[in-house]
């Protein structure tokens, strides 16, 4: 379909496409193709890296020259093109001077890349069916192990010894109801020695009738979590390719900025959302494949519109413009605004993020809060999380902030959070 859908890119003018295609194409040359691939673009101008990568093909070695030649296809083009064949072998001897015809290597392009430290994140989780019976046949002491798990290219499993790895992890009990609640050991740096290490797991994980009450499975089954996070070291990685020619370069997809642009022009605009007094014009169809959520309430209200020739108006209320504002660019862009305005935003916006189902927003605006978190607003970030059962990343944060308590007077809400950890 690439040849197609080449032309119609070009017809359309719609240039990633057509990049696209044109990659697809240089990529798949062969022989018996690279001249009706050469009549298709020729003409096109705006075809020019595709037509170049179909000439450097040519000229990589003269055996390819030559196996180009000996097709019918190229017979049938010098009766019914011999304008494009003639062009064509003048170009190929023009890129083939100066080449070795006696080499029977055909060119090699290396390169090399480096990858800076970056932190990857995995974990195992270790069901152990009819606890009761297990808790029977093992004495105190007595261990069991789970399989081995891969995190970061590394073996996770009982002590036998790691190479030197930078790591974090934490133990997490499994509720029920099938959620993970309960941070219950937590380290945010183990450094794993070769023969040696620091921690190899969480000897006071949760007292036996503690389990047995709270985190038993309808089937008796008792399930514990290991995440872990592992800081993988910068490292170098190198890449040759054999027959190496000009390659069609595709720019990045421009969508997100494109729609960015849609939703600040209002043009074709057909929907306006009246938030604190403020109008804000929006589109339709946006609306209803990035936010279903906020779409049913854009349906409801054009249900009941009178005069269909108009924009519908939508009121939302209980949120401030400013955050509606951000929920908008979001649903456009796939991105939060920039800026440190948003930051200051980011409780209100997670809130928004739920109300109109956008999930992914949500977990960056948590993301966000967590980063923002210090002494001065963890017990407020903590009570505003569990109020909107948002409580999983701010626990995680929570339970490594041991000084938030010294030489504070907390109140009975601030010592119920506490025992949580």
């Amino acid at each position: 379909m690439a040849r197609d859908l080449l032309v119609a890119a070009d017809r359309y003018d719609l240039e990633r496409l057509r990049l696209m295609c044109e990659k697809i194409l240089s990529e798949n040359l062969k022989a018996s193709t690279v001249m009706s691939t050469l009549l298709l673009v020729r003409g096109r101008k705006s075809c020019r890296q595709l037509e170049q990568s179909c000439i450097e093909y040519i000229a990589t070695h003269p055996d390819v020259l030559a196996a180009v030649m000996a097709t019918e296809e190229y017979e049938e083009l010098k009766e019914t093109c011999s304008p494009l064949v003639l062009e064509t072998v003048e170009r190929v001897a023009m890129a083939m001077h100066g080449l070795d015809r006696n080499s029977s290597l055909l060119p090699e392009k290396s390169s090399s890349t480096f990858n800076a430290s970056e932190e990857v994140h995995g974990w195992h989780d270790f069901k152990i069916p009819n606890f009761n019976a297990v808790q029977r046949s093992h004495g105190v002491g007595q261990r069991i192990h789970s399989s081995p798990f891969k995190v970061g290219g590394y073996d996770w499993t009982r002590p036998k010894g790691f190479p030197g790895v930078r790591a974090s992890r934490c133990f997490k009990i499994e509720d029920p109801s099938g959620t993970w609640p309960l941070t219950v050991n937590y380290s945010s740096v183990t450094l794993f020695a070769r023969g040696t290490a620091t921690s190899w797991g969480c000897p006071k994980c949760v007292g036996i009738e503690n389990a047995k009450s709270k985190y038993m499975a309808s089937d008796g089954s008792l399930t514990i979590r290991c995440e872990v996070d592992v800081a993988k070291e910068p490292y170098t990685s190198r890449a040759s390719t054999i027959g190496a020619r000009f390659m069609v370069t595709v720019p990045p997809s421009q969508v997100s900025t494109q729609l960015e642009q849609l939703l600040a022009s209002k043009n074709g605009s057909d929907v306006a959302f009246l938030v604190e007094e403020s109008e804000i014009r929006a589109h339709k169809l946006v609306i209803a494949a990035r936010a279903p959520a906020l779409h049913e309430a854009v349906v409801a209200t054009s249900n009941k519109e009178d005069d269909h020739a108009t924009a519908a108006v939508v009121r939302v209320d209980d949120m401030k413009a400013a955050v509606f504002k951000a929920v908008l660019h979001f649903i456009y862009a796939d991105e939060l605004l920039p800026g440190d305005g948003t930051r200051l935003l980011a409780g209100d916006m997670l809130t928004a993020a739920c109300r109109f189902g956008l999930t992914r927003m949500k977990a960056i605006c948590e993301n966000l809060s967590c980063e923002s978190l210090s002494k001065d607003n963890v017990l407020a970030t903590v009570k505003f999380a569990r109020h909107h059962h948002f409580f999983f990343a701010s626990a995680h944060e929570f339970a490594t902030f041991d000084f938030v308590f010294e030489g504070q007077d907390m109140n009975k809400e601030a010592h119920n959070l506490v025992k949580l950890f």
